[in-house]
């Protein structure tokens, strides 16, 4: 279903496929198709490429990006004529959470004060799915719902943010490898050519560098190679899980 969403040249046609046909991955990919397409049947692709040029700025990749973007949202051209109605993104994000499967059930706790405890125990069987995409979307929240603390000084403060941050940025790269599609083309390249401006074939390591700055991506890379064999072992300590 990834392959067929990558390769579609009418997302519209794609979305109304997959909505009618039903099932987790179905569903979970005609939201990823809605998602980043139904601005265009409110702006058309005339106004959301003006709303892109609008963000301008004087990075020398913005053209690059352009472009890129261009392509990504070519795709999208049907929206503009059967535009999806109002309220549709919500109708199918209760669809999705209606659908037995691990995504409904990630999206069911969105929002939710959920004990750690049973927290864990959802994050261990994402990983047990062995889904790069599932591990990405739901596998890190552990990080993300770290208690709290009271630290001693504004140093250690940022210290810890930078700490999570590296986690977030080493889980993204071993999910990389674990079978999310992170190549030219795909929603994550997208994601980081845009943010980052690194549009090269293999930009993955980018975000982590603009965020982190270049010489942390020793620590990332270190930290990413021990989150990939930690999955693969179900080392569940070394996982924070």
């Amino acid at each position: 279903m990834a392959r067929r969403y990558k390769a579609a040249k009418d997302l519209r046609e794609f979305y109304d496929k997959a909505l009618a046909a039903g099932g987790m991955a179905n569903v979970w990919y005609a939201l990823s198709a809605l998602a980043r397409c139904s601005e265009v049947g409110r702006l058309g692709i005339v106004g959301m490429e003006q709303r892109f040029a609008s963000y301008g700025g004087e990075d020398p990749s913005d053209p690059i990006r352009r472009d890129v973007w261009r392509q990504w949202m070519e795709p999208c051209r049907a929206f503009e004529t059967r535009p999806a109605p109002a309220g549709e993104m919500q109708r199918v994000i209760a669809k999705l959470k209606e659908t037995p499967g691990l995504v409904a059930e990630g999206f069911r706790r969105f929002g939710e004060n959920v004990p750690p405890e049973e927290q864990r125990a959802f994050e261990r069987a994402i990983v047990d799915s062995n889904e790069g995409d599932l591990i990405f979307s739901f596998g890190t929240t552990h990080v993300l719902r770290a208690p709290v603390k009271n630290y001693a000084s504004v140093e250690e403060a940022q210290a810890a943010s930078r700490a999570s941050t590296l986690e977030l940025h080493a889980w993204g790269l071993a999910t990389c490898e674990l079978g999310r599609d992170c190549t030219r083309g795909s929603d994550a390249w997208v994601n980081v050519c845009f943010v980052s401006g690194d549009c090269s074939d293999n930009n993955a390591e980018a975000l982590a560098t603009k965020t982190l700055g270049a010489e942390a991506l020793p620590q990332v890379r270190a930290r990413k190679d021990e989150v990939v064999a930690a999955i693969k072992a179900r080392n569940w300590t070394a996982l924070g899980l």
